[in-house]
């Protein structure tokens, strides 16, 4: 099943009823008014107003050459000429009476289809699509995924309190707590993710062994994967929804729910194959929260342990601090003058020391901490601004990275000004550095955001220019200040004519539309001198500076003043 706008609705929706209707109209055809019998013959045909009754009046001649056509259509009737007006009308009336019998026959028939459907493909108790429905869906999401060389995975879902239930709140209280569950489920999915009800059938030992389990078991589809992550992400909010206590019959009842996760093409082509493997890993999760959620692929576990880890670690630094910033200057090739530092931020945990930079903001989005992070890292540097302003430091604009999830929140831009007025911090003293990635033309809320900020007079800079193919178009879609180019870009300019190429007309471009160009990641005295050949104004990397301690970055704003 899908939701759809909180309402819970059928995985392809009811089956369409005839609309309710007026008395047809009654469409009368005179042979008179054609050239032949041909003729009519071909207009009966052509598909006009075959939906309303027709009343043709016929030469007795022409009977027999339009006979098929009449014979073909049960709302098409003749009356041979002459014909007086009574006889006329009365006919029209008897066709009329006859096209609405037929119509309400096949309404009739349509709502007789829909609850033998219902009851061959939904599940009686939680009205989810039954294995049969499921195994159809899969198959075809599979068809898609293979054609657009994308990944999906099954999960199956064990409540592992059925027979509990049963015992103590008998058979009504098990249909309301699979009825409860597939509800919970349904809501912590992602909205074109599908549930089906499980056949509650494992594997064991021979795959031609079945074994039956107990009837608390649902199926759950999820297409359109970005990375394997997600679906470990989808399986814990299911657990987590799942388990909360359920009230039935004055009693709470916990469940201690398991997830068994399968992964096309990995785990199988076909939905017997996935169905399966998520089966058989229900019977391994025993490593990841507590026993709860196990890929059938052994190492997806791993991975998704060490994700879990480090999940643990990024919550452990929101509740203890363990989050700091430093800065890394941008200097001006020509004069070595300082013209703006980056904030990045950094985690130390007890357990596992320093996480490197680069995961911990694809974490914090997979678990839904981006916004809350990134709303720290501005609030520290806006403190930090005023703080260098009252040591009398020189002013230089400040980059924060940001990213489209904060964009596209709604308060952002009131949540930015409120800090910059609460430090007395100036806008223009503050460079939001977004994705390219995220510059999408077809996102209005993304525009209507940028447009606003850079109404406040904050910077926009597109960061990340090269990184995974992205390309120029990016500067077309949305009005901005300025364009990083990307660490991993320049790391190449030395050795790859391509990467020089692809540099040279980034900063040609930007230069045409009076965009600030930085080169970012430049580390060795060659990338130095080709980017000034290439008339590169700014850079940031090791080759000047590595990433400081705020206290240290004052030292060097003194020194390079």
């Amino acid at each position: 099943m899908r939701k759809d706008k909180g309402n819970v609705t059928p995985l392809f929706g009811e089956r369409r009823r005839p609309p309710e209707s007026p008395r047809p109209q009654v469409v009368v055809l005179d042979s008179a008014d054609f050239v032949d019998a041909g003729e009519l013959g071909r207009e009966l045909d052509s598909g006009a107003d075959l939906d309303r009754p027709r009343l043709v009046l016929l030469e007795r001649n022409e009977l027999a050459v339009l006979r098929p056509h009449l014979e073909a259509d049960p709302n098409l009737e003749f009356i041979l000429k002459p014909v007086d007006q009574d006889t006329l009308q009365a006919r029209i009336f008897k066709l009329v009476a006859t096209s609405e019998a037929f119509r309400d026959r096949q309404q009739q028939l349509s709502r007789v289809q829909d609850h033998v459907d219902r009851l061959a493909y939904y599940d009686r108790i939680t009205d989810l699509p039954n294995n049969e429905f499921f195994r159809r869906h899969v198959d075809v999401q599979i068809r898609h995924a293979r054609r657009f060389t994308r990944q999906l995975a099954v999960l199956a879902v064990d409540l592992q309190s059925f027979e509990r239930v049963r015992r103590r709140a008998g058979e009504a209280g098990t249909e309301a707590l699979m009825s409860l569950s597939a509800r919970r489920i349904i809501e912590a999915i992602r909205d074109y993710d599908v549930v089906g009800q499980s056949p509650n059938v494992l594997p064991f030992g021979d795959e031609r062994t079945m074994a039956r389990m107990e009837g608390d078991r649902f199926l759950l589809l999820l297409p359109e994967l970005r990375h394997i992550e997600e679906a470990a992400s989808v399986a814990e909010r299911v657990v987590a929804a799942v388990e909360v206590p359920i009230q039935i019959g004055g009693a709470a009842f916990i469940t201690r729910p398991k997830v068994g996760i399968s992964v096309y093409p990995t785990d199988g082509d076909d939905s017997t194959s996935l169905i399966r493997c998520a089966q058989r890993a229900l019977l391994s999760s025993s490593d990841l929260r507590g026993g709860r959620v196990h890929f059938h692929c052994e190492a997806m576990n791993d991975v998704i342990i060490d994700r879990l880890i480090n999940e643990a670690a990024l919550r452990r630094a929101f509740e203890n601090g363990g989050f700091h910033l430093v800065y890394q200057p941008k200097v001006e090739l020509s004069t070595g003058r300082t013209t703006g530092v980056e904030a990045l931020l950094r985690l130390v945990d007890p357990e596992l020391g320093e996480l490197p930079p680069e995961e911990i903001v694809p974490l914090a989005e997979q678990v839904g901490l981006i916004s809350e992070l990134t709303r720290w890292v501005l609030a520290e540097v806006c403190g930090q601004i005023r703080r260098w302003r009252q040591a009398g430091l020189p002013r230089v604009p400040v980059s924060v990275n940001v990213s489209a999830t904060d964009m596209l929140t709604p308060d952002f831009a009131d949540f930015l000004t409120g800090l910059l007025l609460d430090n007395g911090v100036a806008p223009q003293a503050l460079e939001l550095e977004i994705p390219c990635r995220s510059f999408d033309g077809a996102n209005d809320g993304m525009a209507a955001m940028v447009a606003e900020l850079r109404t406040v007079g904050v910077t926009i800079a597109v960061g990340d220019f090269g990184a995974d193919g992205s390309a120029l178009d990016c500067l077309d879609h949305l009005p901005v200040d300025a364009l990083k180019i990307d660490r991993h870009l320049i790391r190449e300019i030395t050795r790859s004519r391509i990467s020089t190429a692809i540099t040279a007309g980034a900063i040609a471009a930007s230069r045409s539309l009076n965009l600030k160009v930085v080169a970012a990641g430049v580390e060795t005295v060659e990338q130095v001198r080709l980017l000034r050949e290439l008339d590169c104004l700014e850079v940031q990397g090791a080759a000047y500076s590595m990433p400081v301690s705020p206290e240290q970055l004052a030292d060097w704003l003194i020194r390079t003043r």
